[in-house]
């Protein structure tokens, strides 16, 4: 007979592991922005398909490289500084994006939005299971991968309604709006889930088992007896001490025999979703779902012309659909 999971205070521990979506929600905001900004920054820097591309997936390069320094960061620090310090990339990346004069500007900004990502993508679901009891880890760590995929989400109805702003897209004033100002505006909406996320990060706790690993064990104790009472709180404290006696916190344990089939899946799992192409979409389904930007520029009867620089760049995005004529 299994034993009766414990009692546990969801008063507390719920809205704790919302403010850690919220990293979950901006990793998918700003992964999933690009896609509707990415026809209007073409026409306004006059982008090769080359610099079409790398403006889109240059935010990978951010991502890589977060990853990488969110363990150290985590470790040294603790998994709200990490946390607090991936708000503080996706704020200067949602500012960075919406001001630039030039691409390069606008590329440099998309990193250090990546940067942000990478980071949340470790240390928000670490955080979440480190805090939440076994009984119902699975459920909070699928909160934040919901919240990635609402984020990704949100971007296209966002985007939407800042490109309706001003009335029809199709009308060739409000081209000139989309593509001076308007997709900046996709950017910037991101500043104030940014800010809130810093914000509420404050008062949370710290992971109970980071403060066992830097012997500030009361606190812990603590925390937990917050979250399952005093009884169960004493047996997590247990197996956490335990664990982390266990642990060698090298390389050679990551290849070890014990963790080569996790490994395999983990590293399976990764390879699989890039080769399916699922990024092509992310960044850019407004290309692939979009309409003739032609047609849209230049709506037919008089409704006003778009000025000769936005008419020029927008002819240059678009391929002739005119029929080759007979010799």
């Amino acid at each position: 007979m299994n034993p009766k999971p414990p009692s546990t205070n969801l008063n507390y521990l719920l809205p704790i592991c919302l403010v850690a979506t919220l990293g979950g929600l901006l990793f998918g905001y700003d992964t999933g922005v690009i896609s509707g900004a990415i026809e209007p920054l073409t026409a306004k820097f006059g982008l090769s398909d080359f610099m079409k591309g790398w403006a889109s997936g240059c935010v990978l390069v951010g991502c890589a490289a977060g990853v990488l320094l969110v363990g150290p960061i985590s470790d040294r620090f603790g998994r709200k500084p990490a946390m607090f310090l991936a708000a503080l990339m996706f704020l200067i990346s949602a500012i960075g994006t919406a001001l630039p004069n030039d691409i390069t500007t606008f590329i440099l900004f998309r990193i250090v939005g990546g940067l942000g990502i990478g980071i949340a993508s470790i240390s928000t679901p670490m955080y979440i299971a480190e805090i939440t009891p076994a009984h119902i880890r699975g459920r909070m760590v699928a909160v934040n991968q919901i919240a990635i995929v609402g984020g990704i989400a949100g971007t296209a109805f966002i985007n939407y309604f800042i490109v309706r702003a001003h009335g029809d897209p199709s009308l060739a004033e409000n081209q000139a709006w989309i593509i001076d100002t308007g997709w900046r505006w996709m950017f910037a909406t991101g500043i104030a889930p940014s800010v809130l996320f810093a914000a509420l990060l404050i008062p949370i706790p710290e992971s109970p088992r980071w403060l066992i690993e830097r012997r500030r064990e009361d606190e812990a104790k603590r925390i937990l007896e917050k979250v399952t009472g005093p009884v169960f709180a004493a047996t997590e404290f247990d197996s956490i001490k335990a664990a982390l006696s266990q642990e060698q916190g090298n390389w050679g344990e990551l290849f070890s025999r014990r963790l080569r089939v996790p490994l395999t899946i983990g590293i399976a799992l990764a390879v699989l979703q890039q080769i399916t192409g699922i990024n092509v979409f992310l960044y850019l389904c407004g290309v692939l779902c979009g309409v003739d930007h032609r047609r849209l520029a230049f709506p037919a009867g008089n409704q006003g012309p778009l000025t000769r620089r936005h008419r020029t760049k927008l002819e240059e995005m678009m391929p002739s659909t005119e029929s080759p004529r007979s010799p």
